[in-house]
């Protein structure tokens, strides 16, 4: 799946997430699973549930937020 810098992305309206000293901890609610995200202080859980794109949700590694965002994509974790 490749991600598009130009798309808005946000949570999938089943997800919840919020910061952990790892990364982001999301909450599916369809089926009360956890889901991990060792994405360090890349891309916050406030970004996130505002929405945005590549380069607002990542700004300070755009390469690297590129990959947890196709990552998240692929887990049906955020829509565009």
């Amino acid at each position: 799946m490749t991600v598009n810098s130009a798309k808005i992305y946000s949570l999938a309206p089943h997800m919840r997430v919020r910061d952990e000293s790892f990364g982001l901890l999301f909450y599916n609610t369809k089926n009360t699973g956890l889901i991990f995200i060792n994405s360090g202080d890349l891309i916050k859980a406030a970004a996130l549930k505002q929405g945005g794109t590549k380069a607002a949700l990542a700004p300070q590694n755009p390469v690297n937020g590129e990959a947890i965002l196709e990552k998240l994509l692929g887990r049906g974790i955020l829509t565009c």
